[in-house]
């Protein structure tokens, strides 16, 4: 909410702030975002290469509940589940994010299979088993990376849609548009506008049941969805021109 019970200087930078603030805040959840997954992917490549040092209990076939398990290859197992703690779980961000035990988490992330392994601690880790959970691990890491691709792009949309609006609402000295600028000023607003939307046009939705959007997942916890269309919105509500 901007307080009009200031001078113009003042009443113009709280407009200001409160035009960007969307934008400037989808950034750094952004930013945010990207800190966690670069994390969480190194993290992946950490444990499937902490698994790949585990010797394997023999050359049968992995069978994960049928078959009984000697105590060496409990070891075996258990440090898998300690690398698992130490690394997947260690994330700096893992509690407030996922909260999840290892087994819970395993299965989310690496399968059902993964996880009914080291929770029974039946079937033993196998060649097959240790193959299959590098595998995993390494997909996990993989798709991770692949997603820090779309943040990339969507730091650099909401950085280019952030300048241009600052660009725009700066050359205002007052809460109405000047005649000879009402032309740059509608036609840039509106390019703001379309940009953005030809950006999330070409995101695809994310892997899972629902399908969720990109901007559903990241801006979830904000009294908005859109950022880039809030501000902008914003924008046309407080400033007047000649046609509104």
């Amino acid at each position: 909410m901007i307080d009009t019970n200031v001078p113009a200087t003042h009443y113009l930078q709280s407009f200001r702030q409160h035009v960007l603030s969307p934008v400037t805040t989808a950034v750094e959840v952004v930013e945010r975002e990207t800190a966690e997954v670069e994390a969480e992917a190194e993290a992946f490549d950490a444990f499937a290469d902490a698994v790949e040092d585990v010797p394997t209990a023999g050359p049968q076939a992995w069978q994960p509940v049928a078959f009984h398990t000697s105590r060496q290859e409990c070891k075996q197992l258990e440090r898998v589940c300690d690398a698992y703690r130490e690394t997947v779980m260690s994330v700096p961000h893992y509690d407030e994010v996922y909260g999840e035990s290892l087994v819970e988490n395993v299965m989310l992330e690496l399968g059902e299979e993964m996880a009914e392994g080291l929770r029974t601690k039946q079937g033993g880790f196998t060649a097959p088993y240790k193959q299959a959970l590098v595998s995993t691990a390494r997909d996990a890491a993989a798709e991770r990376r692949r997603f820090l691709d779309t943040l990339a792009g969507e730091a650099e949309s909401l950085s280019d849609a952030r300048q241009s609006l600052s660009d725009l609402v700066v050359e205002l000295d007052g809460m109405s548009v000047p005649q000879w600028y009402e032309s740059t000023f509608t036609e840039t607003l509106d390019g703001v506008v379309t940009t953005r939307q030809e950006h999330l046009d070409r995101q695809v939705s994310l892997p899972g049941e629902n399908r969720t959007s990109l901007c559903s997942l990241l801006y979830d916890d904000e009294p908005w969805t859109f950022p880039v269309l809030t501000a902008a919105t914003r924008v046309r509500d407080i400033i007047s021109t000649s046609d509104s």
